[in-house]
């Protein structure tokens, strides 16, 4: 039996299969995809076993995480750091998420992840006490999470 969720007025189904994660996600290699998985950077909803092994199901928020991994690793965060951002209690696909690399002592820089915005921060008009803190940052991200999510949704629909 397959459940389908309604988001945004848009039928998608509740859990996909590693296969199906692969054929929407096309771009990213299979084992990119497993890695990340295995090292804990996206998760996964539970396990089928057959005959030929276990096959991961994965949901629609694992999805939408898998997508936030690949934005970030592309940016250059290290894994570690993406591993830490998408494993954050208040990780929140409605908001934007804000992260500075920080020069921090002797032991070199490291990624301060701290801040998910309620909505996007002009940095002209005004900015929010995480942006204003990283005022010496080298380099700043923004992620605007649900233009990700609604991406993701546009991918799972051209792959049905």
């Amino acid at each position: 039996m397959s459940c389908v969720i309604r988001i945004e007025g848009v039928d998608l189904k509740e859990q996909f299969t590693q296969r199906e994660v692969n054929q929407i996600f096309n771009h990213i290699p299979s084992r990119t995809l497993l890695f990340w998985a295995t090292e804990g950077l996206v998760g996964w909803q539970g396990e089928n076993q057959d005959g030929r092994g276990r096959h991961r199901l994965y949901s629609i928020g694992d999805l939408y995480r898998l997508s936030v991994v690949e934005e970030l690793t592309s940016l250059g965060v290290p894994l570690e750091a993406v591993k830490w951002i998408v494993n954050l209690e208040k990780f929140d696909m409605g908001r934007v998420l804000a992260i500075a690399k920080m020069k921090h002592g002797r032991e070199g820089m490291h990624w301060d992840t701290s801040a998910f915005l309620p909505e996007f921060v002009d940095p002209v008009k005004g900015a929010s006490s995480p942006l204003e803190r990283w005022g010496g940052a080298p380099s700043c991200i923004l992620l605007y999470l649900p233009e990700i999510a609604k991406r993701v949704r546009e991918l799972v629909e051209q792959s049905a």
